[in-house]
């Protein structure tokens, strides 16, 4: 299957106040080995360094990443919630990944829920554990 055979899969990153995790957050997304995904980065007017540290990250991994659009997004604060119904607006992809700033992504996640959803049209979302 070519790249362009697989889904698009926006992947959407809500953050408020998370400078100390942000960074590892987005590198875990970047690192990701889907070929077909967008990464979409909602600031929620952090008072911290947030977003400064996202404008690094993002600068520094956009050439090694296979991710194909970065959108980042800076808000006044409105809560995760409205974070999220930003990046929505802004999303393209055929599926819809939801990321936590101060997790970090499993190395294969998307590829492995995309071929999933794929595999069973039937199911409407996926979560995971561990």
């Amino acid at each position: 299957m070519s790249v362009l055979d697989r889904p698009l899969v926006s992947v959407i990153v809500p953050c408020y106040n998370y400078a100390a995790y942000v960074a590892d957050a987005l590198r875990s997304v970047l690192a990701q080995d889907y070929e077909n995904f967008e990464l979409i980065v909602i600031d929620d007017g952090s008072r911290d360094e947030s977003a400064e540290v996202i404008e690094q990250v993002l600068q520094a991994h956009r050439q090694s990443s296979k991710v194909k659009r970065i959108e980042f997004v800076r808000q006044e604060n409105q809560g995760v919630s409205a974070a999220l119904n930003t990046g929505l607006a802004l999303a393209s992809g055929v599926f819809v990944a939801t990321f936590d700033a101060d997790d970090v992504m499993p190395a294969g996640r998307l590829a492995l829920q995309a071929a999933y959803l794929e595999g069973h049209p039937e199911v409407g979302c996926l979560g995971g554990w561990r």
